[in-house]
């Protein structure tokens, strides 16, 4: 879904109806055009735990990665343009 910057209401409403439909344990966003406080709101209503966000320059760029409380997301590297994480399976899990 390509949003073109989430500070947009339809675009907020659409995001939040995928997250009913899927219920993702992992969401990446690109484009966003937020800042921490705006994505931190985002985090909250999308009923994530857990976030990093890279917020946007200006008009452009803005990366963010939500998980919730039962993912182990592990931050390797990250710059304005990508994320990088590696998830970790915790012990006993299939």
């Amino acid at each position: 879904m390509n949003c073109r910057g989430l500070g947009n209401d339809p675009a907020v409403r659409s995001l939040l109806d995928v997250q009913r439909r899927s219920n993702p344990d992992v969401l990446f966003l690109s484009e966003t055009h937020l800042d921490r406080y705006p994505a931190d709101c985002l985090k909250r209503r999308l009923k994530m735990d857990f976030m990093i966000v890279n917020p946007s320059n200006s008009r452009s760029g803005g990366v963010l990665l939500l998980w919730k409380r039962e993912i182990n997301v592990e931050q390797i590297f990250s710059t304005p343009k990508y994320i990088d994480v590696r998830i970790v399976e915790s012990p006993g899990k299939i």
